[in-house]
C-alpha cells in the first residue's frame, strides 16, 4: 500500500488520520509531530484536528505512563522481586562511599541513575553511583577513594570487588561539564 492510497482512504474516513495520529503519539511523539506538520502543509489535516489529535495523544499516552508507575508502586503488576528492588548491594556501596568521604571531609550528593532506582523502588537499574561534590574546592579524592579499594580508571572508580558497578564524579557545583569548572573572567 502506497503513501497516496493510505492518504485516499484518510480523506474517505474522516476519523482515520485523527485515530493514526492519536496511536503514533504513543508510539513516537515528535516523528508524529512532525509528520502532522506535514499533513497540515499538504492540507491533507485541517490545523485544528492536526492540533487537537496531537494534545489528545500526549496527554492520553502521559496519562498512561503516569498510571502504570502508580500501578508499579502499589504493586498491581505481577513481576520478578529482584527486579522491583533496587540492589541492595548498590545501595550499601553508595551508603559506604558516601559515609567514608564525609568522614574525611568531602561532601557529596548522589545523583542520576542511582538515586532513580531509589525512589522507583528499583524498577529502574542504574550501573554507576553518581556523587557530585558539595565544593569544587574538593582535594584528595583520589587518595580517598583509593583507601577503601577504589581504583581509577578515566572518570570511574571501580573497585576490584564489584566491577558491576562504578563509581564516578560528574561536575561539580555549580553542575560543570566533565571535569571542567573552571571559570575565568576577561
Amino acid at each position: 500500500m502506497s503513501v497516496d492510497e493510505i492518504l485516499f482512504i484518510g480523506q474517505a474516513n474522516p476519523w482515520l488520520y485523527p485515530l493514526l495520529i492519536i496511536i503514533c503519539t504513543f508510539i513516537l511523539e515528535d516523528p508524529t509531530t512532525i509528520a502532522v506538520g506535514i499533513l497540515i502543509g499538504r492540507q491533507d489535516v485541517t490545523y485544528e484536528m492536526g492540533l487537537f489529535s496531537l494534545i489528545v495523544g500526549v496527554f492520553l499516552g502521559d496519562l498512561g505512563i503516569y498510571f502504570l508507575g502508580l500501578g508499579m508502586k502499589k504493586g498491581f503488576f505481577k513481576t520478578r522481586k529482584s527486579f522491583l528492588v533496587p540492589s541492595k548491594y548498590s545501595i550499601a556501596l553508595g551508603e559506604h562511599v558516601a559515609v567514608y568521604l564525609k568522614k574525611n571531609g568531602i561532601d557529596t550528593i548522589l545523583v542520576g541513575g542511582a538515586v532513580v532506582a531509589i525512589y522507583s523502588n528499583g524498577a529502574y537499574r542504574s550501573g554507576d553511583l553518581d556523587f557530585v561534590k558539595a565544593s569544587i574546592f574538593v582535594s584528595k579524592l583520589d587518595e580517598t577513594m583509593s583507601e577503601i579499594g577504589f581504583k581509577k580508571h578515566g572518570r570511574h572508580f571501580i573497585h576490584p570487588e564489584c566491577k558491576h558497578l562504578y563509581v564516578e564524579f560528574p561536575g561539580g557545583p555549580p553542575l560543570g561539564i566533565g571535569e571542567d569548572n573552571s571559570i575565568v573572567a576577561e
